[in-house]
């Protein structure tokens, strides 16, 4: 019979490895914990005995124990749109290198479902959580995350928390006046909703180019989150069967404008000669589409690789004598990146 890497025919305890290794308990368990001495040679003795055995420690009972379950939520309201994916596999990595393991929240846009989530959370013993492009302002939801979770908000507002976020007033005041510097005057803006800070306050930097060069601001030119079914898409064809459609578009995100791309074809429009459209976040496939997208940087990977970084340092200070500090409120600049979906009249 083969010994080591074997399925047990029954569930192996750790009274079974004190028995084969001929040590305690209490031994078994600072070996498979790595807490308190063990001598190498017992160590040795007790490693051989979960090997041959093929023991598979018990990981909620071991997080009841600890009160830690080596667990990071994630929040998501749109886990088909490439940044959010994009974001949590680059964090997923990040974390997985640190033995951390992810449970994924993909919310929708709704806040109850994020309130259970964080529930269910607490109930595991989760040690972390980093929240995406979601808003979370009741004082009762953050104060129950304040007490159980180490929390990081991400493109997101949440009072009294952590929160990376980017310059998009500007990114999208930016891409409006680009798009006013080729002659456009008829500009949409797809996406927003005041439901979120992050599309809010791009419609505001949107308005606020429009403003400053004396440009009247249509209504029927926004389009947000709920008029339509896929707001690139329909949105999009909503536009465009106006009697006097826009000229030039700019998308909340390169999700959205990329889902246009179908729209503004079937209507015989070359994208960059008939019709300009800009995105935001600069994803990878922005500059692979054709013809490649204009977007604004957001710079993605950092934000993640900073994100994460935060709520590890957070983790590593819990128990310690280091006090609460001031909640981080920090600002990514954001750079458009003009591509051939973007070209003079």
């Amino acid at each position: 019979m083969k010994s080591g890497n074997v399925l047990p025919k029954r569930i192996v305890t750790i009274r079974d490895i004190a028995k084969n290794a001929n040590v305690s308990i209490g031994t078994v368990s600072r070996v498979i914990n790595n807490n308190g001495y063990v001598s190498k040679e017992t160590r040795r003795q007790v490693e051989k005995a979960i090997d041959l055995m093929g023991y598979i420690p018990n990981e909620t009972a071991r997080s009841m124990v600890r009160k830690k379950s080596s667990i990071i939520g994630i929040v998501v309201p749109e886990i088909n749109n490439p940044f959010h994916s994009e974001f949590v596999a680059y964090t997923d990595r990040i974390l997985a290198r640190k033995s951390f393991s992810i449970l994924l929240c993909n919310s929708e846009y709704d806040n109850e479902r994020v309130i259970r989530f964080i529930n269910e959370l607490i109930q595991r013993n989760a040690e972390g959580l980093l929240v995406i492009s979601t808003d979370l302002e009741d004082e009762s939801v953050v104060s129950n995350m304040n007490a159980h979770l180490k929390t990081v908000g991400v493109c997101a507002k949440i009072s009294n928390m952590d929160c990376i976020n980017i310059t998009d007033w500007q990114g999208a005041y930016d891409v409006t006046e680009h798009f006013i510097s080729l002659g456009h005057k008829k500009i949409a803006c797809v996406g927003m909703t005041d439901r979120l800070s992050v599309p809010r306050e791009r419609l505001r930097g949107y308005k606020d180019a429009l403003n400053k060069h004396g440009i009247e601001i249509n209504q029927q030119y926004i389009i947000r989150l709920g008029d339509v079914e896929n707001v690139g898409y329909d949105g999009t064809m909503r536009l465009m069967a106006l009697s006097e459609p826009p000229t030039a578009i700019f998308y909340v995100n390169d999700y959205y404008a990329i889902n246009a791309y179908k729209a503004l074809v079937s209507k015989g429009l070359r994208i960059g000669k008939d019709i300009m459209i800009s995105g935001f976040d600069d994803l990878p496939i922005a500059d692979l589409i054709n013809p490649s997208l204009t977007s604004v940087k957001s710079n993605l990977k950092a934000l993640a690789e900073l994100s994460t970084d935060i709520l590890l340092k957070k983790l590593k200070d819990t128990g310690s004598e280091q006090t609460e500090s001031e909640p981080k409120n920090i600002l990514f600049p954001t750079q458009i990146v003009k591509r051939a979906s973007t070209t003079p009249l």
